[in-house]
């Protein structure tokens, strides 16, 4: 692996760190106000656990980098209601985003497919992050279309990155 993508996988493993740090900071300034109602105090705890929850995915996704470097990781495909992922995903994004002054939209789907959660969920988080990192204004919309087989799953963003600056990657994902 290149510095570049190293960096750029540390940088995507720090997202939730950073969430978890702001609901923290968010409690701790009520509290210090006199201003934490238990109706706050638990709303701010469910995301807490909502961060800790997509961290432990993504120390998971850690794992299963070194597994696929070491030719060990079996995939496991099974129905995965796009609907379900998208909503996991949009609430570990949304407090970056928010952090951010970026829109998130997360379009509903009824969409079924049968794919491995874990390998699709690394892909749009990789997506996702990419996606806010690189835009300064506006938002990114996360959807998914039906296809022939399958899906059309989109990530949209008002970034600033040139077509003409991309480099399209000459081999396919695997």
């Amino acid at each position: 692996r290149s510095r570049r993508q190293r960096q750029m996988c540390i940088r995507d493993r720090r997202q939730p760190v950073h969430a978890l740090s702001l609901f923290t900071d968010i409690l701790a300034s009520r509290a210090q106000q006199g201003d934490a109602r238990p109706q706050d105090v638990l709303h701010v705890a469910q995301r807490q656990q909502t961060v800790l929850a997509s961290l432990n995915r993504l120390l998971d996704g850690l794992l299963d980098v070194s597994r696929m470097d070491a030719h060990l990781l079996r995939i496991e495909r099974r129905p995965v209601s796009l609907d379900a992922l998208f909503d996991e995903i949009r609430q570990d994004f949304e407090p970056q985003a928010q952090a951010q002054g970026l829109r998130l939209a997360v379009l509903p789907t009824p969409l079924v497919l049968e794919t491995d959660p874990t390998l699709l969920r690394r892909i749009l988080h990789n997506l996702l992050s990419n996606a806010l990192s690189y835009t300064p204004r506006g938002g990114v919309l996360l959807c998914a279309r039906p296809r022939a087989g399958g899906a059309l799953i989109q990530v949209w963003d008002t970034g600033a990155v040139s077509y003409t600056h991309l480099t399209l990657p000459t081999t396919p994902y695997v």
